[in-house]
């Protein structure tokens, strides 16, 4: 049976292949990667947010705020805004 240190060696074994494999992201993509997140939550109607952790209820016109400033924050980025 393993030890719970023969599993943390095993999990920071998987997370440095995993960090390997994925390609570095700039910030646009990473705001891009959180729009489509938030987007999906508006349209099938799951307002909640939460990641193993209790989730939290969020209304749908917060929701719509955040994809609005989501928004500019890429135009703004790629040049195209203020």
């Amino acid at each position: 049976m393993p030890t719970t240190a023969d599993l943390a060696t095993l999990a920071r074994r998987r997370l440095a292949l995993i960090h390997h494999a994925v390609p570095e992201e700039g910030p646009c993509e990473h705001l891009r990667n959180c729009l489509t997140i938030l987007r999906f939550s508006i349209e099938h109607d799951e307002p909640l947010i939460g990641n193993g952790c209790p989730a939290v209820a969020v209304p749908i016109t917060s929701l719509a705020r955040m994809q609005a400033r989501l928004e500019a924050a890429i135009e703004q980025l790629e040049g195209g805004g203020p």
